[in-house]
């Protein structure tokens, strides 16, 4: 059993205004490298979904599949779609953003040893509230395929069976959607992974 990390950078960051927050450093680097560096450091399959060459060229040469979101204004389900189909069949998702800042490589390998011992829907919580990144079995490709709009794979785990991994870090759960937030994190920056 194994698993795909899929990283979905393609986001339009609407409520930064004119600021592509995939840009912005945070521990030194840019959003989109410090993902893309985390998802790297794992002997698993990872992609990248993004619609900016150089994100792309980066993550190809970081050793991803690099696939290329042709229509970032349709939200994050078309990048779920991309990042599916490019995945091997048989592997469970693991779907991860750039602006989870704390996330650190601890909780993924957490994440993944959990559903490699029972490959069921796999859900964390930090400090009692459900968070991301899920990894989810094979059995969802479909449903994960079907989404539209920006609701993301939350809404397929509704009333489902699943396994709970308690994360004791609440301050990985943080992601960053605003330049208010930004700035209040950043200070926090030696925190992050």
């Amino acid at each position: 059993m194994s698993i795909s990390l899929v990283l979905m950078i393609s986001g339009q960051s609407k409520r930064m205004g004119a600021i592509d927050k995939r840009f912005l450093l945070f521990g030194g680097k840019p959003l989109y490298q410090k993902a893309i560096d985390l998802i790297t450091k794992f002997p698993l399959e990872p992609i990248v979904v993004s619609d900016h060459t150089k994100i792309l060229s980066y993550g190809r040469k970081k050793g991803c599949i690099a696939i290329r979101n042709r229509k970032p204004e349709e939200g994050q389900s078309t990048s779920i779609g991309l990042g599916v189909s490019a995945a091997k069949p048989t592997n469970g998702l693991m779907f991860l953003t750039c602006d989870q800042v704390f996330l650190s490589p601890k909780t993924i390998q957490q994440m993944v040893e959990t559903y490699e011992k029972n490959p069921i829907l796999t859900i964390p919580y930090y400090g009692g509230k459900r968070g991301g990144p899920m990894v989810f079995p094979p059995s969802y490709r479909q449903q994960l395929q079907r989404l539209q709009g920006d609701g993301g794979g939350k809404k397929l785990t509704m009333d489902k069976t699943f396994q709970r991994v308690e994360i004791p870090r609440p301050i990985e759960s943080i992601d960053i959607d605003t330049l208010e937030e930004y700035r209040r994190w950043k200070p926090w920056q030696h925190r992050s992974s």
